[in-house]
């Protein structure tokens, strides 16, 4: 075991585990059994093949100084467990597709400890919750990786534009609803609707979301596509123009 690539022993007892690139599958509950008393460095990053969730195992690594799991993709909570890590100078997860309340992180005090929580799949009702415990020096949060999913939304003409992000509602938070990247005037409600949906509507649709709680930070949604609506057909009292190929139906007696 002494000549694997990526691990180091010494006096027969397993110190380091450093795994980059080539990993793929999860992270197996055992990685909890390595000597608590030897152990002290895990090193397992940039491998997109790794999934799955963080074990709470992890937890019983006493002796952990580094902690780095970065620019993998893995998912799934940060086990409470985490907080039993006293000893890190470095908790590195950054670059995940991580979710959930981020848990009580106080007993993470060693001196110039930096943990790296950005570019996950966090919002700000799963930061709130425990804020206290990470929001000092050392501990990053921001960015987050866009929230909601790229999506497409059709409507019939005539019908009532309701777009519904798919983030949980937070008291805390506000919105700000944009078209093909431009603010939308009077866009704050959670939920964007728009009586009587018609050609002009379509377009990419999209989100920010800020915090009066966590301030400094700006979730950004992914995209949601509305298509050109199809006109209803002429009724024999309709006139119509061609605009640029496209027919615009003008109702109303000629």
């Amino acid at each position: 075991m002494s000549t694997w690539s990526g691990v180091t022993v010494s006096s027969g007892h397993i110190r380091t585990l450093g795994f980059n690139n080539n990993l793929v599958g999860t992270l197996p509950a055992e990685i909890g059994n390595l000597s608590a008393s030897h152990f002290n460095q895990l090193n397992i990053l940039n491998n997109p093949g790794l999934t799955g969730s963080i074990p709470a195992s992890v937890g019983n690594l006493s002796n952990l100084v580094i902690f780095n799991l970065s620019s993998n993709n893995l998912t799934g909570a940060i086990p409470s467990s985490v907080n039993n890590l006293t000893k890190l100078v470095g908790a590195y997860l950054a670059g995940n597709h991580l979710s959930g309340v981020v848990p009580d992180l106080s007993a993470i005090t060693t001196s110039g400890v930096v943990v790296s929580l950005n570019n996950n799949d966090f919002t700000f009702g799963d930061l709130e919750p425990n804020l206290s415990t990470f929001n000092r020096t050392g501990f990053t949060y921001t960015p987050q990786n866009t929230v909601d999913t790229a999506r497409n939304l059709s409507f019939a003409e005539g019908d009532t534009m309701v777009i519904t992000p798919s983030v949980a509602v937070n008291t805390n938070d506000s919105y700000q609803w944009y078209k093909n990247g431009t603010l939308i005037s009077g866009a704050t409600s959670r939920i964007y609707t728009k009586t009587f949906h018609e050609m002009f509507d379509s377009g990419a649709y999209s989100y920010r979301i800020t915090n009066s709680v966590i301030t400094g930070t700006t979730l950004q949604s992914a995209n949601i596509t509305v298509p050109t609506v199809t006109p209803n057909p002429p009724t024999p009292d309709s006139i119509y123009y061609s605009l640029s190929g496209n027919t615009l139906w003008v109702r109303g007696s000629i």
